[in-house]
């Protein structure tokens, strides 16, 4: 037998119908599936041979329908149906071939009844049986199939775990320890979640596992910070097991092949965990029971068979602790359903405002009743059935009616709450038709970030009274530095047609006025104290001074409800004048002195470290880009996680003039291979790789170029670099650019490169993507959570010139993968990094705080 373990996870989930929906696609999907995959599951359960040797996974729409007395009557009917319609058939039949197999399915179909009588119409205690006597290790999932890394708030992620444990316990009678992650769906914030509610372990994309950090051994699972332990799927082998007429054999082979190839490692607890969907073992392959069968009675003789369970039970001491980044579907986000994801949202965030707002004035019992069928209709809604039906031709329409039906419910409920109105008739009937979770439990529906804005219920028809927000920012256009000026610009122009009247406090620059209305949003220059200051750190800490001089002259003719920092440089300011007139403070960090230089060495470099930390701790929330730049800030200024709020940068689609390549001819022709980056010239953006890499790239394609813009204090160096090195025909250095250039570039170069060390987030990156370029980044940061490699770009290591050849070289010579990548690139920003909803995110931040203060 070869050294190591399998582990095989059955997955069970069917989507929950409505029982209005006699003889319909629900009946035959959930008929077939007990007929044809669960009542012979258990039939195998009750063979001696089969002695807990995987993990069965229910998910909560298949318990409640499994458990639900009208389906099991009209499931009974169903068999004595079946059983008539043979009688009939056998009376007719004119052969004995025909003859035999009617009576051999008659047979079959007398077996399910008995068994189904057996267990008092009720499936699941047929498996809780089996689980008792350890046949089986049966575990649960979220309420609806929710694909949770895609709702919005953490309530919303806690309500369906909550909710999906629960009813496990209503059926089984335990509460498990592990938990199925719908679509394998894994985010950070969920293992919290999951610890708090006594589950130890779950199964994760085995790619979200490979770039864990730090990286863990092949083939074994790690802990995540909360301690949840994180079993990888093995793909390979999953994929395999899906080919309906794969031998049994054949599979145990690949995975005695997969465990031989770690025999040369020492590693004695190495692991293959595969997963196949229930239904596909029966209901969708006639074969697929008897091969599972095989599989387990053939494969004990070649390889280890071990549940997740019995595995930590041996080896729980030997497992690290690494930090996991979420996983994502292309199924689930594409262009077919994205439309979905806004509407979600809204729901989720509106339900949450309703809890809080009816619990704080004490709700009656019908308040309550309404607001349980509010929570279900959302629930239903979010289930990750419809956004995969969307995109199949032949369930579209069917998906699009069930969002349909949910999302009208739901807003009728909320007009009736509303109102109060309630109809104890549509209570009554919307219960009934989709009888599932009779307990909601709404305690899970209140979250830390929902503030309680008016005592008075808001309508959604009325419009919002306008905010007026006071944002400081060093740089705004047409100073521009880096990154923090494109989005301020974004941010504000956005927030100013969202109910929000914003005024800019930023420097002055020689050109342009002193006070300006642009965009919609009022922009105030406002010059230094010490303009012609040498020490940067002195001359931020007069043009604080003079911003809160402004600001104070200012007030006497504007009342402002908020004030939004942007950065270290803008603190002394943010808090004086936020003691001066008791407003709420927001601070928004784009990054950390201790990020950009891997730690804090110099006085300068302490001084700013400090001012970062007293602008996190003056305000009231937090605003980062990405989930690494809140690891970051919590791991340096030591926030707690319920003040950080991610909120991702946004891009606009920047309109370009025509004749966009003119500016080629001033490094070379037409034909030429144009890579173009941008940003500041420092360390941390990492152009030395390019420097590094150019040569070889250059060798193999001799018409390269790499057109690299930004100012900076290495610029002179890099520019003397690329003369001594031969490289002045190749790398071009070109200094700051305007915007019209720099979009001229975007929009006609080939390619698009980003090499960054440390990247919060990356907005260049978007921008190459909005152009529809195909777009290499470094896998670090905030870029690692925008770009997925192959997918909607290439990524490559980090200070690593090997890796950057590879990468440029394959977008170079593979046109149709370049063509792609840049194509769903396109897709990507347009849908999910526009200005429109992140304006709507910080409005919620906004609401939040501002509540917060009048309560």
């Amino acid at each position: 037998m070869v050294k190591g373990y399998f582990s095989l996870v059955l997955h069970a989930h069917l989507p929950i119908f409505s029982h209005q929906q006699t003889g319909s696609l629900a009946d035959c999907s959930l008929f077939a599936a007990i007929s044809e995959t669960y009542i012979p599951l258990l039939w195998q359960l009750e063979k001696k041979e089969i002695t807990k040797d995987f993990t069965l996974a229910f998910s909560t729409p298949l318990m409640e329908m499994l458990a639900d007395p009208l389906l099991q009557t009209k499931y009974l009917q169903y068999l004595y149906n079946t059983e008539y319609f043979l009688k009939k058939k056998a009376e007719i039949v004119q052969n004995i071939e025909g003859f035999q197999q009617v009576e051999s399915y008659t047979k079959r179909i007398e077996r399910m009844r008995k068994t189904f009588l057996q267990y008092d119409q009720n499936l699941l205690k047929g498996f809780r049986h089996f689980a008792e006597e350890e046949k089986v290790v049966c575990i649960c999932s979220s309420a609806t199939h929710a694909f949770l890394p895609y709702l919005h708030t953490e309530a919303g992620i806690a309500a369906q775990i909550h909710h999906g444990i629960k009813a496990f316990m209503k059926h089984f009678g335990y509460k498990p320890i592990g938990f199925w992650l719908p679509e394998c769906g894994y985010s950070p914030e969920i293992d919290q979640i999951l610890f708090a509610e006594g589950i130890r372990y779950t199964f994760v994309d085995e790619l979200a596992i490979k770039h864990a950090a730090p990286s863990p051994a092949n083939g074994v699972p790690i802990a995540s910070p909360h301690g949840i332990i994180l079993f990888p799927l093995n793909m390979k082998v999953s994929n395999q097991k899906n080919k309906k007429l794969l031998h049994s054999q054949r599979f145990i082979n690949l995975i005695k092949n997969q465990l031989q190839l770690n025999e040369t490692n020492s590693q004695s607890n190495f692991l293959i965990v595969a997963t196949v969907a229930a239904d596909l073992l029966g209901h969708r392959w006639s074969e697929g029971l008897g091969w599972l069968t095989e599989v387990l009675k053939s494969g004990k003789n070649e390889i280890g068979f071990i549940t997740a369970e019995e595995y930590l039970a041996s080896y729980l001491q030997n497992i690290e602790t690494a930090h996991v980044s979420s996983s994502a579907l292309d199924v689930l986000l594409n262009k077919k359903n994205s439309w979905l994801y806004p509407k979600l949202h809204w729901i989720e965030s509106d339900l949450l405002q309703l809890v809080a707002n009816y619990t704080e004035v004490k709700i009656n019992n019908e308040h309550e009743r309404c607001l349980k069928q509010m929570a279900r209709e959302w629930m239903l809604a979010t289930s990750s059935d419809w956004a995969f039906m969307l995109t199949q031709d032949h369930t579209n329409e069917y998906a699009n009616k069930r969002i349909l039906e949910h999302l009208t419910r739901y807003q009728q409920l909320r007009d009736m709450l509303i109102k109060n109105e309630l109809s104890a008739e549509v209570l009554a009937r919307y219960e009934a038709e989709y009888p599932f979770l009779v307990e909601i439990d709404l305690a899970y529906f209140q979250s830390k970030q929902v503030g309680f804005i008016n005592q008075q219920l808001k309508k959604s028809q009325i419009l919002i009274r306008k905010k007026t927000i006071l944002m400081l920012a060093w740089e705004y256009p047409p100073k521009i530095v880096g990154g923090l000026a494109r989005h301020v610009a974004g941010l504000a122009k956005a927030l100013s047609n969202n109910h929000c009247e914003v005024h800019i406090i930023t420097t002055a620059v020689t050109g342009s006025p002193n006070y300006e209305k642009a965009n919609g949003v009022h922009v105030h220059r406002v010059k230094s104290l010490q303009p012609l200051a040498n020490d940067f750190y002195h001359w931020v800490g007069s043009l604080n001074l003079a911003f809160c001089d402004y600001v104070l002259q200012l007030a006497n003719t504007i009342q402002f409800d908020l004030i939004h920092a942007h950065d270290w440089l803008v603190c002394v300011a943010a808090k004086a004048l936020k003691l001066q007139f008791k407003l709420p403070l927001v601070a928004t960090i784009h990054a950390t002195e201790h990020g950009r230089n891997n730690g804090i060495y110099t006085p300068l470099q302490k001084k700013i470290s400090h001012k970062e930390w007293e602008l996190t701790y003056e305000a009231a929330k937090v605003i980062v880009c990405s989930k690494y730049m809140r690891a970051e800030v919590m791991k340096v200024f030591q926030l707690p996680i319920d003040k950080i709020e991610i909120i991702a940068n946004g891009v606009e689609n920047e309109k370009v003039v025509e004749n966009t390549s003119s500016w080629k001819q001033n490094y070379g022709t037409e034909n030429d291979i144009y890579i173009f980056s941008v940003g500041r010239m420092v360390e941390e953006k990492g152009f030395q790789t390019i420097i590094d890499a150019a040569p070889s790239i250059r060798q193999r394609h001799p018409k390269v170029k790499f057109i690299i813009a930004g100012k900076g204090p290495l610029l002179e160096d890099y520019q003397s670099q690329v003369v001594a090195k031969g490289l002045a025909n190749t790398v071009y250095f070109i200094g700051f650019i305007d915007d019209q250039l720099r979009n001229e570039i975007l929009h006609s170069c080939d390619i698009c490169l980003f090499p960054s060390y440390y990247e919060p987030f990356g907005i260049v990156a978007l921008e190459g993507m909005m152009a529809q370029k195909p777009t290499i980044v470094s896998e670090t940061g905030g870029l690692a959570e925008i770009i997925t490699h192959n997918e909607t770009g290439l990524t490559i290591f980090p200070r690593d010139v090997q890796s950057l050849i590879i990468q440029v070289v394959t977008c170079i010579e593979n046109q149709s993968l370049a063509s792609r990548i840049a194509e769903n690139g396109k897709k990507l920003v347009t849908t999910k990094f526009n200005w429109n909803n992140i304006s709507k995110e910080t409005v919620s931040v906004y609401d939040d705080v501002i509540s917060y203060m009048e309560v």
